[in-house]
């Protein structure tokens, strides 16, 4: 079999035959929309005046346009462009506005030779595969892409050994979503990992990272991640550990993280609760993407950094006509000198109608410490997105 990168992962297929020349199967695309509105209090949340400086809306349509295809003797490429318009929405933000504009994603050559995949140029990376520097989407369009080489290799049984090497990012500002830069210099980032399901109904995945003069401490930066997913009976365990650190960078203490995460399906309903610990290390835990812990929130982003965190997350949904209804609950503790925690909830609405898959959801964060802060901040999100 040959290997091929579906959806951004990396996966042995057996190779498909010819498609006839009228096929348009190779091209993919989207049409979506986001809406996005967040105020200190409840009142505010669809307000269009800037009187509260927490007070930020946001709202875009997209148009996602992609193909990949094998030309021929394992040879192919790929391509992806994307573009965005807020309709002429007047945004009220107080940190940078959507804008109109479009963007080449990815554009990358494709080449296998037996069990060996290459992949060259401008492409998306699964958090799967890379916890530490990862693409995802938003109403469709990729927030980050980078540029530079992935090669895998199935040779060995029940695994995939993968490199990558990335110079940089691609990062324009398409007013959807959160978008990261790399924080690494021209010398880029190194990472080589494999992915291995040996054992039944597991798979472990482990992958380390090397940045030569990390950008933000001009220092190199070393960082490993391992993660195993398996089954407990009717059970789904996920756990993951993380470790991060940047040489000599002023004494200052490596992170070391672990996560775990439990989940269940019972037929209309479906758990899961999660619990995470970080500890007082300064080093970030993604450069691209973000916490890939099972706690992750926006609540990684009030907290203070270099201070130990405990965080448990529990989830419930229910199925309710075309889709689900969900909620959820977090809490975090960070045992730094003004002993910061936070609580966070979340219900939301996911569900699809005549091919657009929807999500609705209302968001609440409450951060409190010893020194008086006591901050909310309530936030509404809507996504819709049609794939073809």
């Amino acid at each position: 079999s040959t290997v091929i990168f579906a959806g951004g992962d990396i996966a042995p297929v057996e190779p498909a035959a010819a498609a006839p020349a009228a096929d348009c199967s190779d091209f993919y695309g989207s049409v979506g929309a986001y809406y996005r509105t967040q105020a200190t209090d409840t009142d505010g949340l669809f307000s269009t005046s800037g009187e509260d400086t927490n007070l930020y809306t946001k709202f875009s349509v997209t148009a996602v346009l992609g193909v990949e295809k094998t030309l021929f003797n394992g040879i192919g490429f790929g391509a992806e462009v994307a573009g965005w318009s807020s309709l002429g929405w007047d945004d009220v933000a107080s940190r940078a506005p959507s804008r109109e504009g479009g963007e080449l994603s990815m554009l990358f050559a494709t080449a296998s030779f037996g069990n060996t995949a290459v992949k060259v140029g401008r492409f998306a990376l699964p958090a799967s595969l890379s916890p530490f520097a990862w693409s995802d989407r938003t109403a469709g369009v990729l927030d980050v892409t980078f540029e530079g080489a992935l090669v895998a290799n199935t040779d060995f049984a029940d695994t995939t050994v993968y490199g990558v090497y990335v110079k940089n990012t691609f990062d324009s500002p398409a007013g959807v979503g959160t978008r990261t830069a790399i924080g690494a210099d021209e010398t880029g980032l190194f990472a080589l990992g494999f992915v291995n399901k040996s054992i039944a109904n597991t798979t472990i995945t482990a992958v380390g990272y090397y940045v030569p003069d990390f950008e933000v401490l001009d220092e190199d930066l070393i960082a490993g991640f391992v993660t195993a997913n398996t089954k407990l009976g009717d059970y789904k365990l996920d756990l993951q550990a993380a470790y991060v650190d940047i040489d000599e960078a002023a004494d200052l203490d490596a992170t070391f993280a672990i996560g775990a995460k439990i989940s269940g399906d019972y037929g209309m309903f479906d758990a899961s609760l999660a619990a995470s610990y970080i500890n007082e290390g300064v080093a970030p835990l993604a450069v691209a993407g973000g916490y890939w812990l099972y706690t992750a929130n926006e609540v990684d982003n009030v907290l203070v950094a270099g201070s130990a965190t405990s965080a448990v997350l529990a989830k419930v949904g229910v199925k309710v006509g075309p889709g689900k209804l969900w909620g959820s609950v977090g809490y975090w503790a960070a045992d730094d000198a003004a002993n910061t925690d936070a609580l966070g909830a979340r219900i939301g609405y996911n569900f699809k109608v005549a091919g657009v898959a929807t999500t609705i959801n209302y968001r609440y964060l409450n951060t409190q410490d010893d020194d008086g802060r006591d901050d909310e901040v309530h936030q509404v999100r809507i996504e819709a997105s049609y794939k073809f």
